[in-house]
């Protein structure tokens, strides 16, 4: 019977599912967890710590030369990196570490966009001894600032003007801080306005397309720009 690993941070919900899916697909599976699972044998659970990745994949390749491990899955964007190192030590089909890391951190990943010379916002990363004023003049509002290391849309708030984004930098500064994120982001609007895999191509010159007036006050698809701050 196949087995999969299953990186599952302390935090995340999901493990119910992916044990569903497992038994329904004749599938085995093994645990590296963050808290003790009893119900697992020694053979099927890994201890981890998943702020700590070098050391979480060593304890995953471990694990693999004492148990038949087929692939590794993480059940969670915290997990990808760690399954990414453990699966290139143990020569299991991966995404290259790099790429799995750069998912993780929003300031990363545009910067590889911009070498590949993919169409994105105009962005910043600001640090916690940096003017996010004047970082945000140069982009323009509206903005849109954001924890570099969140997902699942924690802490992304529209900033229209100057005079909300002192309030919000510190309300964002504090989300990532609380869930130990590292930083804040703030993207420039692209011209047609939003942000989506099924959005027009936009060249310059076109008109740009109507937007709804009901935009909610968070939603990060609908602002010029985008920043990120590091906590």
């Amino acid at each position: 019977m196949p087995r999969v690993l299953l990186v599952v941070p302390t935090s995340s919900y999901r493990i119910a599912d992916f044990m569903q899916a497992a038994e329904a697909l004749g599938v085995e599976v093994a645990v590296a967890a963050e808290e003790d699972l009893p119900l697992l044998g020694v053979d099927r659970f890994v201890r981890i710590d998943c702020s700590d990745p070098e050391s979480a994949a060593a304890a995953l390749a471990d694990l693999a030369a004492t148990t038949s491990i087929d692939a590794i899955i993480p059940v969670d964007d915290s997990g990808v990196v760690i399954a990414a190192m453990a699966s290139e030590l143990l020569g299991l089909p991966h995404n290259p570490p790099a790429a799995a890391a750069a998912t993780r951190d929003k300031e990363m990943m545009r910067a590889a966009l911009a070498r590949g010379e993919v169409r994105q916002p105009a962005f910043a990363a600001v640090g916690p001894g940096e003017d996010a004023e004047t970082v945000a003049a140069a982009l323009g509002y509206p903005l849109v600032v954001k924890p570099l290391s969140l997902s699942g849309s924690r802490g992304v708030v529209r900033v229209d003007d100057v005079g909300a984004l002192g309030g919000v930098v510190e309300r964002v500064r504090a989300i990532a801080r609380e869930a130990g994120g590292t930083a804040v982001a703030r993207r420039q609007r692209l011209p047609w306005g939003r942000l989506s895999p099924h959005a027009p191509p936009h060249e310059a010159g076109d008109p740009a397309p109507p937007v709804p007036p009901a935009a909610a006050s968070e939603a990060p698809g609908r602002s010029r720009a985008a920043a990120s701050l590091r906590a």
